[in-house]
């Protein structure tokens, strides 16, 4: 229990989904393969990309940000450490063969490191009065408000990526403007597009 507790993080604000309800379809296979140090073998859907791959990894924590849990991990396939956000796992087993810790590893400084190193995409947004408390408590970024407009605000934000940006901003519908940059506005035009199309007829 104590292994596992250091390594469970929760960052942040939980938002629209808590830690208890998130992923919980694989989260006790994943924690034991933590705290057993075993091998997880799993189908994986790729977030930026339609395909799924499968994938042996050595389970080195499970962390809780942005509403959803990650198994932080080794993954063979790559030979570095990745996020794989759990409710994206189609297929996962436990094996029975284990792996030894890697050197200085550290969870927590992995995080923060990781932090310092994903979060670098510069994106400018605006937010009614209204979704500006929902956006600050499901945002796992800090928002830095700028110059108020509209009956609303500006906000600088750094994310990891533009496609998870603008299906959250897109989730606020008129309460939210992605400002900059433009590759960030296409991509809200695009899903709104494509969610008109979907309610088209009938």
């Amino acid at each position: 229990m104590a292994r596992l507790v250091s390594r469970t993080l929760i960052v942040g604000q939980p938002g629209r989904a808590s830690p208890e309800t998130a992923g919980q379809r694989w989260l006790l296979t994943v924690q034991q393969g933590v705290v057993l140090r075993r091998l997880l073998r799993m189908v994986y859907h790729g977030r930026d990309r339609e395909e799924e791959t499968k994938r042996d990894v050595e389970p080195h924590g499970v962390v809780f940000y942005g509403g959803a849990w990650y198994l932080v991990a080794w993954c063979r396939l790559r030979q570095d450490f990745r996020h794989f956000r759990i409710d994206r796992i189609r297929q996962l087993e436990l094996l029975p063969a284990t792996f030894p810790p890697r050197e200085g590893f550290s969870l927590e400084r992995h995080m923060r490191e990781t932090d310092t190193r994903e979060q670098s995409l510069k994106v400018r947004v605006w937010f009614c009065r209204r979704s500006q408390e929902r956006a600050r408590r499901e945002s796992y970024a800090t928002l830095i408000a700028g110059k108020e407009r509209d009956r609303g605000t500006e906000f600088t934000l750094y994310t990891y990526s533009l496609d998870w940006m603008a299906q959250w901003l897109l989730s606020f519908g008129a309460g939210a403007e992605a400002l900059a940059p433009a590759k960030l506005r296409q991509k809200v035009r695009a899903l709104a597009q494509q969610v008109a199309e979907r309610h088209q007829g009938g």
